[in-house]
C-alpha cells in the first residue's frame, strides 16, 4: 500500500535538536488495508482488530472473522515485516476444544519474560469459543512458541452463558491480559451475576497459565441497568496503573442512556476495585464514548504520554500528568473503529491505530490501519543547494545558521518531498519564535518552516523582539507584521 495522508501529531514540540530525527524504521501513513474480505462472509464480516509487536519489529494481527459456517470459525493470524505497510497471513487459530469456533474478541500478548515455561516472546492470545447459535461463551487461551505461525491451546479461562449484550443473560468477554510480576491478569467482562448486575469488570489471574484463581471484582456499580466494559490497562512511569472502559448508563452523559469514557488509576493492578471511577473529559467538553483503549508513550515529556481512544471520535485523546490534569482531544488519521486498537510500537513515537469496522448490520467493514508522530519530526527550513528543504508538519522549529551546513545534502533531500501549501493560522501580531529560549544572539540568523504569503520566512533577533518578516536580504524583524502558518501536504513518490 502506499499513502500520503497527512495527519497532525499528537504532541506539540517546543525545542528540538535538528539533529535528533526519529528513526526512518517504521513508516507512518493512513489507512492501509490489512484484509479485506470476500462478499461471502456473513455480517459484519470482521470486527475487533488487535495487534502485537515483536522485538525485533515485526507484527502480528488477528480480528474476529465472519467466515461462512462451517466450518467454524476462526482467529486469522496476518504479519507485517515492514512495519505495518504489506501484511501477509501465516496461520489460523482453531477451536481445538469445544469446536464451536473462536468468535468473539480476540486479544494478543507477548510475554516480555520467561514466564511459566514458555519464553520470553511467546504469543499469548485469548478470546471466546461461543459456537454459531451464541448459546455460550468460554474464554480460552491459546499460546505461540515461533511468532504466531503455530498455535496450541493452554488453558480454559471463565466460562458463562448465551452471548448477547442484554441484561439477565450471563456471557463473559473481552478479555485483556497484562503480565505483573510473577502473575498473569485476564481482565474480562462478566455478566454472571445478573441477578444484581447487568454487567461488570472482573480479572482472574495465574502463575502457570494452567489453572486460574477467584473472580475479583475491578469495576461494579449498585444500579443494574449500569454495565462497565472493555477493560484495557496500562502501566504509568510512576509504577501506578490506569484502566480505561466505558460506563454504559454512566453519569457523565445524563441526557442519554451512553457509554462514556471512564478510568482508574491504582498502585497494584489487581486492586482496581478500590479505586473510583474518573469521567473522561477533554479541554474543549468533548466526553468520548465507547469502546476505549488506553496505552502509555514515554514521549512527550517528563511523564510520557497517555493516550486514550474511543468508538465516538476519530480523534484520541491525550495527557501528560500521569492522567490528572488537562485531556487533550488530537486528530488522527484513522477511522472510526468499534472498540478501535491502539498501540505505541518499538519506536516509542510512533502510534499505531487498528480497527475492524462498525457493529452490524455492516457490509463494508475490513481491517486498516494507520501509524502516526506522537511527536512530529522537527519543522525546519534548510538552504542548501539553492533549496529550502522543509519537512512536512505543523510545528515551527528553528535552527542557528552555524549548523545549517553541518548537515550533508542527502540528509537535507531525504526528510521529506512537500507538496501545496494548506494555511491552518493567521497572527494578529508577529509570532514569537523562540521567545524566552536564550538561543540567539543579536545578529544569528533563523531559520524557520513559517510563510507569508506563500513564501519563506526569516526570523533573526534585533532590540525590538522576535517577529517573522518576508526576507528581503537583511534578515531583519518588524514587530507587528501578521504571519501564516501553513501544513505542507507530504507525498510518497
Amino acid at each position: 500500500m502506499r499513502l500520503s495522508t497527512l495527519f497532525l501529531p499528537l504532541v506539540s514540540v517546543v525545542s528540538v535538536s535538528a539533529l535528533e530525527q526519529p528513526k526512518a524504521d517504521q513508516p507512518t501513513f493512513s489507512r492501509g488495508v490489512i484484509f479485506t474480505p470476500p462478499s461471502d462472509y456473513n455480517d459484519p464480516r470482521v470486527l475487533y482488530a488487535r495487534s502485537a509487536q515483536f522485538a525485533d519489529g515485526s507484527l502480528i494481527a488477528t480480528w474476529e472473522n465472519y467466515s461462512p459456517e462451517p466450518p467454524a470459525v476462526y482467529f486469522p493470524i496476518y504479519q507485517s515485516t515492514d512495519g505495518g505497510l504489506n501484511w501477509k497471513e501465516i496461520s489460523r487459530v482453531q477451536d481445538t476444544q469445544q469446536k464451536w469456533g473462536l468468535r468473539y474478541q480476540p486479544f494478543l500478548y507477548i510475554l516480555p519474560e520467561d514466564f511459566a515455561g514458555y519464553k520470553a516472546g511467546t504469543v499469548l492470545l485469548s478470546g471466546s469459543s461461543i459456537p454459531t447459535d451464541l448459546s455460550k461463551t468460554q474464554i480460552e487461551l491459546y499460546a505461540s512458541t515461533d511468532k504466531g505461525v503455530t498455535w496450541a491451546f493452554v488453558s480454559h479461562i471463565a466460562a458463562g452463558g448465551e452471548a448477547r449484550p442484554d441484561n439477565g443473560l450471563t456471557p463473559v468477554w473481552e478479555p485483556f491480559l497484562m503480565l505483573n510480576k510473577e502473575t498473569l491478569i485476564c481482565y474480562y467482562s462478566d455478566q454472571r451475576a445478573n441477578t444484581t448486575q447487568g454487567q461488570k469488570m472482573v480479572h482472574q489471574t495465574t502463575s502457570d497459565l494452567k489453572t486460574w484463581g477467584p473472580v475479583i471484582d475491578d469495576v461494579s456499580y449498585t444500579t443494574y441497568t449500569d454495565r462497565p466494559g472493555m477493560p484495557t490497562v496500562a502501566q504509568l512511569p510512576n509504577k501506578q496503573y490506569i484502566m480505561s472502559y466505558e460506563y454504559g448508563g454512566g453519569p457523565a452523559i445524563p441526557s442519554s442512556y451512553s457509554f462514556p469514557v471512564y478510568y482508574k488509576i491504582v498502585d497494584d493492578p489487581e486492586k482496581f476495585g478500590s479505586a473510583p471511577g474518573i469521567s473522561l473529559k477533554a479541554t474543549d467538553g468533548t466526553i468520548p464514548s465507547g469502546s476505549p483503549y488506553v496505552v502509555w508513550s514515554p514521549v512527550g515529556g517528563e511523564n510520557g504520554t497517555i493516550i486514550v481512544s474511543a468508538h465516538s471520535n476519530t480523534d484520541v485523546f491525550i495527557n501528560k500528568e500521569l492522567g490528572q490534569g488537562l485531556w487533550t482531544k488530537v486528530a488522527t488519521p484513522e477511522a472510526s473503529h468499534y472498540t478501535r486498537h491502539i498501540r505505541v510500537l518499538n519506536d516509542s513515537n510512533k502510534l499505531l491505530i487498528m480497527g475492524g469496522g462498525q457493529l452490524p448490520p455492516s457490509t463494508t467493514n475490513k481491517v486498516q490501519l494507520s501509524v502516526m508522530d506522537i511527536i512530529p519530526v522537527p519543522v525546519l527550513c534548510i538552504e542548501a543547494l539553492g533549496q529550502c528543504m522543509i519537512p512536512c508538519l505543523r510545528a515551527t522549529h528553528t535552527l542557528p545558521e552555524q549548523d545549517v551546513f553541518n548537515l550533508e545534502s542527502k540528509f537535507l533531500f531525504d526528510i521529506l518531498r512537500c507538496r501545496k501549501p494548506t494555511l491552518v493560522n493567521t497572527s494578529e501580531i508577529a509570532v514569537d519564535f523562540v521567545e524566552d529560549e536564550g538561543r540567539w544572539k543579536a545578529g544569528e540568523v533563523q531559520r524557520s518552516a513559517t510563510l507569508l504569503d506563500g513564501e519563506i520566512v526569516h526570523g533573526g533577533e534585533d532590540s525590538a523582539g522576535f517577529g517573522a518578516v518576508k526576507d528581503d536580504g537583511g534578515h531583519g524583524c518588524v514587530v507587528g507584521r501578521r504571519w501564516r502558518e501553513y501544513i505542507l501536504s507530504p507525498g510518497v513518490e
